[in-house]
């Protein structure tokens, strides 16, 4: 999915209702995208509105009305991963070693899970190799955000293929019944996207899936 689509599919999942964004919705997202806002921040700040929307007197509809909480998470990421409020502080040769250090943490975890007999080893040495290509390539972090998102999309997939039957019926019945009182309140589409999610975060804890996401705001 392209930076514009994970948007889309993330504001369309938390407002539960409607298919399409508006022109205006558009601009906004490319708004974003020039000023360089990393994807993780811009859900995170679509997240804040949401869990603060008794602050808002009408229905979050539109982009426009998470611009306020993206801001606030925006400032929140330079100060903490930046060290200023000015994003020309943070160079290309800054942004690759923090790549590099993310990755690093993340093949650390997945070593763990590299042992021989494990039905998903093959899984895990194919996500391992892969990190190891995102390692060796000089990318922007948006780009490389992207990047890791398909691949622990790519990973879980696998997973979830390879996983006994039972096993996943067992998760997909606890994912039910963890959003059965919220199932009346969200559009068909919505509530599949968030079993989808779920499902995908209970596979992670379960079977020590490192957290991909470069930032934890």
């Amino acid at each position: 999915m392209t930076y514009y689509a994970e948007i889309e599919r993330y504001f369309l999942k938390k407002r539960g209702s409607g298919l399409i964004l508006s022109p205006k919705d558009w601009q906004i997202m490319n708004e974003w995208e020039e000023q360089g806002i990393p994807l993780r921040v811009i859900l995170r700040g679509i997240d804040n509105t949401f869990n603060n929307k008794t602050e808002i007197k009408e229905e979050i509809n539109f982009l426009a009305y998470c611009k306020t909480q993206v801001n606030k998470s925006w400032r929140f990421f330079k100060q903490q991963y930046v060290g200023s409020t000015t994003i020309e502080d943070n160079s290309p040769n800054n942004d690759n070693q923090f790549i590099k250090e993310h990755i690093l943490k993340l093949k650390k975890t997945l070593k763990n899970n590299l042992i021989k007999g494990d039905p998903l080893f093959f899984i895990w040495q194919k996500t391992y190799n892969l990190l190891g290509e995102l390692e060796n390539k000089k990318t922007s972090l948006a780009e490389a955000e992207l990047t890791l998102l398909a691949i622990r999309r790519a990973t879980l997939k696998e997973v979830k293929a390879n996983l006994p039957q039972t096993e996943l019926a067992e998760l997909k019945s606890k994912v039910e019944r963890t959003l059965k009182g919220y199932r009346r309140q969200m559009l068909p589409e919505a509530y599949k996207i968030t079993c989808e999610e779920l499902l995908d975060d209970m596979i992670s804890q379960e079977y020590n899936v490192p957290q991909f996401e470069m930032y934890q705001l």
